[in-house]
C-alpha cells in the first residue's frame, strides 16, 4: 500500500489518558515499519506539533485541522466534514480512525479502532451531549467499517453484544506496554529521573503506593481512597503515602473533598497528570501499583508498571484479567475491603512482591507496539483485499 490515513481527531495532548499513548506509539512502530508508504495524519491544532515529531517528514504528512479538538462539538463536526475534504486532496486508501468514531463518508477504505464503551457502560462520564453525540456515532462508525481493531477480547465482545457487529470484522490487536521512553529501571535516563521526582512532585522519603487514574467515576478513585484509608486507620499502611496521578475529570473536585473527610490530607496527594520520564520514574519508585478500575478497554497502566518493576494489584474485571495474566493480585473493585487487603499484600509481603515483580515484567514483555503495528497492518490488508 502506497497512502495510509490517520483520524486523530480526538487527541488533545495530556488530557486523553492511554489513548494518546496509544496514537503516539502506534503511527511510530507503523511509520518505521513502512518505510515505502506515505502516511498522513490528521489531527486538532492541539495536537499539531506533537505529531509532527512523531517520524520523519518524508514519511507523514500532519494536517492539522483549523479547529480545537477540546471543543467536542467543533471535533465532531471537523470529523464529519472537513476530514473528507482534506482527504480527498491526498487519496488514502485505507483510513484509520483510532478513536472509536469516523467519518461515514470519506475516500479510502474505513478502519475504525474501537478502544472501550465506556461512555455506553458509564453514561455519567461523560457530558449529555458528548455521550448522546457518541451514542449515534461509534455504531455508525462500526457499521460502516471495513474493518473494526478492538483492543481487547473483552471490548470485542462488548461491541458484540451492545451493537450487534459482525465478529468476523473485528481484529483484536493488543497494544503495547505503554510509553516506550526509558524503557527499563537500569536506563541511564531514568535512574536520573528517579533521584528527582521525589522532590519534583514534594513526595518526600516515604513509600509510594501509586495509582495512574483520571478523575472520572469508571476509574474507582474513590473506593481507592476509602480503602486506604482503612488502612491508614488501622495503622495497616506503615508510613505508605497513597500517589493519585491523572488529569482532572469530573470527580476531580469531589475527589479533593473526599481526601479531606477522610483526614487522609498528609497521606495523599493528587499530581495531575505526569508525562514522560517523571511518569516512568514514579513506576519505578513505587512500592506497589494499585489498579482499582471498574471497568477499561485495555489497560496500559497495569503493563507499564509491570514492565518498570512495580508489583501490582488490579481488578479483576472487564479486561484486566485478560491483560494483567497471572502476573496481579486481583481483587473485587466494588469490595473496598478487598482492595486494602490487597496493598496491605503488597506492602507487607517481601516474597509476594517479589514474585509479582518478576511475573509483571514477563508479562510485559509480551505486549510491543511492534506486534501491535504488524497486526494492525493485517487489517489494512483485509480491508482492501476485495479492492
Amino acid at each position: 500500500m502506497r497512502r495510509i490515513a490517520f483520524n486523530v481527531m480526538y487527541l488533545v495532548p495530556g488530557q486523553v489518558g492511554g489513548s494518546e499513548t496509544y496514537a503516539r506509539e502506534l503511527i511510530k512502530a507503523l511509520t518505521e515499519a513502512h518505510p515505502e508508504t506515505h502516511f498522513y495524519l490528521y489531527c486538532g491544532r492541539e495536537a499539531r506539533k506533537a505529531m509532527r515529531e512523531l517520524a520523519s517528514a518524508e514519511r507523514l504528512t500532519v494536517r492539522a485541522l483549523p479547529v480545537l479538538s477540546s471543543i467536542k462539538l467543533l471535533r465532531i463536526l471537523a470529523e464529519l466534514v472537513l476530514l473528507p475534504l482534506w482527504a480527498l486532496r491526498d487519496r488514502p486508501q485505507v483510513l484509520h480512525s483510532l478513536g472509536n468514531t469516523a467519518p461515514p463518508l470519506a475516500p479510502g477504505r474505513s478502519v475504525v479502532t474501537v478502544l472501550d464503551l465506556i461512555f455506553h457502560r458509564f453514561p455519567g462520564t461523560f457530558p449529555p451531549l458528548a455521550r448522546r453525540g457518541l451514542e449515534l456515532l461509534v455504531p455508525l462508525a462500526v457499521r460502516r467499517a471495513r474493518r473494526v481493531i478492538a483492543i481487547s477480547e473483552h471490548t470485542k465482545r462488548d461491541l458484540v453484544s451492545e451493537y450487534g457487529a459482525d465478529p468476523r470484522k473485528i481484529d483484536v490487536v493488543y497494544l503495547g506496554s505503554g510509553i516506550e521512553t526509558g524503557t527499563n529501571s537500569g536506563d541511564d535516563e531514568t535512574a536520573r529521573t528517579n533521584t528527582d521526582v521525589r522532590s519534583k512532585l514534594m513526595l518526600g522519603e516515604r513509600p509510594i503506593v501509586l495509582t495512574v487514574a483520571s478523575g472520572i467515576v469508571h476509574k474507582n478513585v474513590a473506593r481507592l481512597l476509602e480503602a486506604f484509608a482503612e488502612l491508614v486507620r488501622d495503622g495497616r499502611a506503615g508510613e505508605a503515602m497513597l500517589v493519585v496521578v491523572g488529569h482532572a475529570g469530573l470527580e476531580t473536585g469531589a475527589l479533593a473533598s473526599k481526601v479531606a473527610e477522610l483526614d487522609l490530607a498528609d497521606r495523599v496527594v493528587m499530581t495531575g497528570w505526569v508525562g514522560g520520564q517523571d511518569l516512568l520514574a514514579l513506576y519505578v519508585v513505587a512500592e506497589c501499583f494499585v489498579y482499582p478500575s471498574l471497568y477499561e478497554g485495555f489497560g496500559i497502566p497495569v503493563l507499564e508498571a509491570m514492565r518498570r518493576g512495580a508489583p501490582v494489584a488490579c481488578s479483576n474485571t472487564t479486561s484486566l484479567p485478560e491483560v494483567a495474566g497471572e502476573a496481579a493480585l486481583m481483587f473485587d473493585p466494588t469490595d473496598t475491603s478487598a482492595i486494602a487487603h490487597a496493598i496491605e499484600r503488597m506492602l507487607g509481603d517481601s516474597a509476594l512482591r517479589q514474585r509479582l515483580i518478576s511475573a509483571g515484567r514477563e508479562r510485559a514483555a509480551l505486549f510491543t507496539w511492534v506486534a501491535a503495528a504488524e497486526n494492525t497492518w493485517d487489517s489494512y490488508l483485509a480491508a482492501v483485499k476485495d479492492d
